[in-house]
């Protein structure tokens, strides 16, 4: 299975992360736990990442603290977290509702494992 685009733009492409069993979390995360509203609100930043190729609002995105490649975008206590890929790729990891202030260790080391099986899946499809 491969990944499916949320958007694109002149800048980057956004789209869900496939884990080594087929799932996409951030997919299912978007579709079936967000109301339309919600929905509405990450738009914007979704859509000025693929045109602009950032989003200055850091409310909205930001670089997920103790990582250096995973980032979060972010309305009110919805999270959604993913990474950069060459080639102008973002991908969306999964998403959760945070409680706390802090997100937790446990949610990121979530986002790091479905990064590297979707990395991992991505080069053996190439070989």
């Amino acid at each position: 299975m491969s990944s499916q685009t949320l958007c694109s733009g002149r800048k980057f492409t956004i789209e869900f992360a496939v884990r080594s069993n087929g799932t996409m979390p951030a997919k299912d995360f978007y579709d079936n736990e967000l109301s339309e509203e919600e929905r509405s609100k990450l738009k914007p930043p979704f859509t000025r990442l693929a045109d602009d190729g950032r989003v200055d609002n850091r409310e909205r995105f930001k670089k997920v603290e103790g990582t250096e490649e995973l980032f979060e975008f972010k309305s009110h206590q919805v999270r959604i977290l993913g990474f950069f890929l060459r080639g102008g790729r973002f991908v969306l990891t999964h998403g959760l509702r945070k409680k706390q202030d802090k997100l937790p260790k446990s949610e990121i080391k979530v986002a790091e494992a479905i990064r590297a099986e979707h990395i991992k899946r991505e080069q053996s499809a190439k070989h």
